[in-house]
């Protein structure tokens, strides 16, 4: 049997009731004493200043024998990862990412396999990009990733093709740590399907695999832009070696300028985006090229 973090199991409970997303379980989670009596006792739950938690009761959506529904399958879910050898880590946990606290809507939930200590590295780094770099910026992303790997940084982006998979691709080469960041369940088939092979190097390299979607959710195109938003959120900052007008790419760097992360914008480099970001007048921006410039990036990174 499966060790039980009650409180993990509430949330994940929490979560299946219509409406009730990440912010309504946190608001809950606080209103509780006892949570291993709220998942036991509907009762309990009746007396929920929560609004949608009151409304779903109100309506009849959320019944005695609903709740337990959403407890066993929460219970399910548990055990499935633990025979994945997935951890669910709540928001609470001492292993949650802390620079994912210090955003306004973080996640109540992480799924995560492989290293966790890699969640609270000190020196983390997305390296983010195009999915069809030029010559110049594979090169580019390649010296980029070798270098901030020599200098212990964890490497963060979201197993897209192009720049993502050679930033990882060079990372592994290095010896250097890796998080993956995904847009579907752990259980899920890994998109692109071409980095299948990938996600098991990264793995094996004593890397880290996560997720904000519970098991079995599968992918769509939503997901992808959404999980951009922890990219940016788990890392210090972020680098972006090149990319055009449109793409993913964009929601990440809007994201970290919105959560006050620096960013970096590869300015040898004469990609559109490229050239759109450098022109933008923000303390949080700064052209990168030379291994001085990459110093001041970090520098300006130590100090947010």
């Amino acid at each position: 049997m499966t060790a039980i973090n009650w409180k993990t199991l509430l949330i994940l409970a929490c979560l299946k009731i219509p409406q009730v997303g990440s912010y309504n379980a946190k608001k809950f989670l606080r209103t509780v004493t006892d949570v291993k009596a709220v998942i036991d006792d509907f009762n309990i739950l009746k007396e929920s200043s929560v609004r949608p938690i009151r409304q779903a009761i109100k309506k009849g959506i959320l019944t005695a024998e609903v709740w337990s529904k959403y407890v066993e399958l929460s219970l399910q879910e548990v055990e499935k990862a633990a025979l994945l050898q997935i951890e669910i880590i709540n928001f609470e946990e001492e292993c949650y990412p802390q620079n994912l606290l210090t955003l306004h809507n973080y996640p109540t939930i992480i799924y995560a396999q492989g290293n966790i200590k890699l969640l609270n590295a000190p020196k983390i780094v997305a390296i983010i990009g195009t999915r069809t770099p030029t010559d110049f910026g594979i090169e580019t992303c390649r010296y980029i990733t070798e270098w901030f790997v020599q200098q212990d940084y964890v490497i963060v982006s979201g197993l897209a093709k192009g720049c993502d998979t050679f930033a990882y691709q060079t990372a592994l080469e290095h010896d250097g740590k890796t998080i993956a960041i995904l847009a579907a369940g752990l259980d899920q088939p890994i998109y692109p399907q071409s980095n299948v092979e990938l996600v098991k190097k990264i793995l094996d390299h004593d890397g880290l695999v996560i997720s904000t979607y519970p098991l079995g959710t599968k992918l769509f195109p939503k997901f992808l832009a959404a999980r951009d938003e922890w990219q940016s959120g788990i890392s210090n900052g972020v680098v972006v070696v090149e990319t055009g007008l449109k793409g993913g790419t964009h929601c990440t760097i809007n994201f970290a300028l919105e959560q006050r992360r620096m960013v970096a914008i590869c300015d040898q480099i004469p990609a559109a985006g490229n050239l759109k970001y450098l022109q933008i007048n923000s303390k949080l921006i700064r052209g990168i090229s030379s291994p001085a410039s990459l110093v001041d990036f970090v520098k300006q990174m130590d100090v947010l």
